[in-house]
């Protein structure tokens, strides 16, 4: 099976255009960025009369980590402070921001000057990068010295609103979840799917899952591990995987990828993807509280199922379950286990046969893949 191995947003432009590129200033700048002389590296140069810094002496010194694909010609930079990253190609005025939160969004911003290659490196030009990131610059003509200023709440400020992530400054009230009944929780049936894996033979195992937000899609890795690709069922929609993923954990069970009708040769999400999603969370459920199952048990697609939390278990390799009477069968696997607050807590894994004995996956473990795949 092939792995998806970049998020579908990294190739935003891959049509360049050819860039004239003036002979940089042969004066010696010095670079400070907040109150700090950067001593590594090349420093600023003046290209078509314009400032520009090598890619790593900027995003690196600010709080970022960065990589470049050379065969795209195109480079990613993430927030290790937040919870975002920008994606930018050579000789392109967009910069698109991500959030790397399930329900965040994604936006284009345009900026003044494109990133150039000089000197067989990748520059950057500090004005743009500085507007778009809230930060202040300057230059002191007396010592010759560019001088870069900005904080966390500077960037945060300046990115998230872009992206419908909370700064943390904003005075809002806060509302509980409200509980929901069975009728309300069965509402949330067209974001859980009917899943068929495929080989060269065709389909031979099936099972459930269901949509987190931006068209990821967790099962598990049972359900899915060693397939030449699967088929989602959700409503009137079938995607084709064709064989990408983004994680596939055999040890905690959980098998996860972005559904899209088409996919690009590399494995990006280039077609439509679904809408809806679930919520989601991480913390443990305690005993006695109130669960439900929704899967496709037997192929009996969309069935609901209501129970308690009867138990917290560890498996064989230490992998924490929770143990609960909302009923599974075959086909139920990496259905959704909801509380009854309609949030996923638990990715619906087996059962004991005979027995009102039911288990799932807790979604911390969903969250500890993510959380890799952002890094």
């Amino acid at each position: 099976m092939k792995v998806k191995w970049f998020i579908s947003f990294l190739v935003v432009c891959i049509s360049l255009f050819g860039t004239n590129i003036a002979l940089a200033k042969s004066e010696r700048i010095a670079l400070m960025i907040n109150g700090e002389y950067i001593t590594t590296g090349a420093g600023p140069a003046i290209i078509n009369n314009s400032t520009y810094l090598p890619l790593r002496n900027l995003f690196e010194n600010i709080g970022f980590t960065v990589e470049y694909y050379p065969q795209f010609k195109s480079a990613v930079a993430w927030y290790t402070k937040g919870e975002f990253r920008l994606a930018f190609a050579l000789n392109s005025k967009t910069v698109e921001i991500d959030s790397t939160l399930i329900k965040g969004n994604s936006t284009t911003a345009k900026i003044s000057n494109s990133a150039i290659s000089y000197n067989n490196a990748v520059y950057v030009p500090i004005r743009a990068f500085a507007d778009l990131l809230g930060a202040n610059v300057r230059y002191d003509k007396f010592t010759s010295t560019v001088l870069f200023n900005v904080s966390d709440s500077d960037i945060k400020k300046s990115i998230y609103p872009r992206i419908g992530v909370s700064t943390g400054e904003e005075t809002t009230t806060v509302e509980s979840p409200k509980k929901m009944s069975a009728k309300e929780i069965a509402k949330l049936m067209d974001r859980v799917g009917y899943v068929e894996a495929y080989d060269q033979n065709g389909s031979y195992a099936s099972g459930s899952g269901f949509l987190l937000g931006n068209g990821l899609f967790i099962t598990n890795s049972h359900v899915a591990h060693d397939a030449n690709g699967i088929l989602v069922k959700l409503g009137n929609d079938v995607y084709d995987s064709e064989g990408w993923f983004l994680f596939d954990n055999t040890v905690t069970d959980l098998f996860g990828l972005v559904l899209s009708s088409q996919y690009s040769s590399d494995g990006r999400a280039i077609g439509k993807i679904p809408e809806q999603y679930i919520d989601y969370n991480t913390e443990l459920p305690e005993i006695g509280d109130k669960v439900f199952a929704i899967g496709s048990p037997q192929g009996l697609e969309n069935t609901i199922s209501e129970g308690i939390v009867s138990g917290i278990r560890k498996d064989k390799n230490d992998i924490t379950l929770i143990q609960h009477t909302a009923d599974i069968d075959h086909g139920s696997s990496g259905g959704v286990l909801l509380n009854e607050y309609g949030q996923a807590i638990g990715v619906t894994s087996s059962g004991i046969e005979g027995s009102n004995l039911e288990f799932a996956i807790p979604m911390k473990y969903v969250q500890d893949e993510l959380t890799k795949i952002v890094k």
